[in-house]
């Protein structure tokens, strides 16, 4: 399941600039309240993957881009 930034705001019910630590706590209060385990409605398996999905689209466009393999901190030439 692929997410716009946008749409994992959305479903995260946050606005556009949000810190870093306002998306981790409203994602751990979402998923606490749709997790399958503690919800019984129908559609809480799939909110609680669509929750998971917005959160991981959101951390990894704030996550600096690893280092190309084999490369240990020195330029290419």
């Amino acid at each position: 399941m692929k997410m716009t930034c946008a749409e994992a705001l959305r479903e995260l019910e946050l606005l556009e600039g949000a810190p870093e630590d306002e998306v981790r706590a409203a994602y751990k209060k979402m998923a606490l309240r749709w997790h399958p385990d503690k919800n019984d409605s129908e559609e809480a398996t799939e909110k609680f993957k669509r929750i998971n999905c917005a959160y991981n689209t959101l951390t990894k466009v704030r996550r600096p881009e690893p280092p190309p393999r084999g490369v240990r901190g020195r330029l290419h030439r």
